[in-house]
């Protein structure tokens, strides 16, 4: 049961491609009340309970974010995140928390740094998310940290549209806001969404990754002896040699 009415899980691919295509299901689940009436009444638009074509166009204008060019633009900041966190875990030594130490700060900043989270606001930005989605805070605490952030992303997109960077909020504001394409409430909304999809998402890969890779020592070793050579392959000087 969900929310008191019948529910199934679909877990098998074949089944999760037909149900994803299947015109009768729909993700619409927002209430008919909480939906916006017109443009301008401060009710945001969330494109992960909207069907094609709305979703359809709310997803475009964020795929310029994610092309191979800006994905590499990121790269260097996110291996110094990766070797940093790690560095901590060594440095203070067994045993490490896997969850609390790598797996929730780590997303959360490239999640910050996708955003355009000024530098003196990660502290309160990595603060709520992790809040947000421990699963030792109470239901209460959840509902607390998501206003915040709900809040200060609301902000942070104000702040974007007086002075925009290099940003995802940035390219939201100049290439839609600005154009009328999005009002001000759904480009926060949509920023919060990335937030929370992005961070949940990658944060229980990283630990659940974790556990299968201990759990199952003959993949850890054919992991280990991947990576090897892809490094090795990449490597400066294995390039000038192949």
């Amino acid at each position: 049961m969900y929310h008191g009415r019948p529910a199934w899980v679909v877990s098998r691919y074949r089944d999760i491609r037909a149900a994803l295509l299947d015109p009768r299901l729909s993700a619409d689940t927002i209430p008919a009340a909480m939906k916006p009436s017109g443009s301008g009444n401060g009710a945001p638009v969330m494109f992960a309970r909207t069907d094609d074509p709305e979703h359809h166009r709310l997803r475009r204008m964020l795929t310029s974010n994610f092309t191979f060019r800006r994905t590499e633009a990121m790269r260097q900041q996110i291996r110094q995140l990766v070797d940093h966190y790690l560095g901590e875990m060594i440095s203070h030594g067994p045993p490490a928390d896997i969850v609390r130490d790598f797996g929730l700060p780590v997303p959360s900043l490239v999640i910050a740094l996708l955003l355009g989270v000024p530098p003196d606001d990660l502290g309160l930005f990595q603060h709520h998310t992790t809040r947000g989605l421990d699963c030792k805070t109470s239901e209460e605490e959840k509902a607390h940290a998501f206003a915040a952030m709900h809040a200060y992303i609301q902000e942070l997109v104000a702040r974007k549209e007086r002075e925009p960077g290099d940003d995802l909020i940035s390219r939201l504001v100049t290439d839609y806001v600005a154009t009328g394409q999005l009002d001000h409430e759904t480009a926060a909304m949509t920023s919060v969404i990335m937030m929370q999809a992005g961070h949940e998402t990658t944060a229980n890969m990283i630990s659940l990754g974790t556990v299968a890779l201990l759990t199952h020592p003959d993949v850890y070793a054919r992991l280990g002896q991947t990576t090897i050579l892809l490094w090795w392959r990449t490597s400066s000087r294995s390039s000038c040699a192949i």
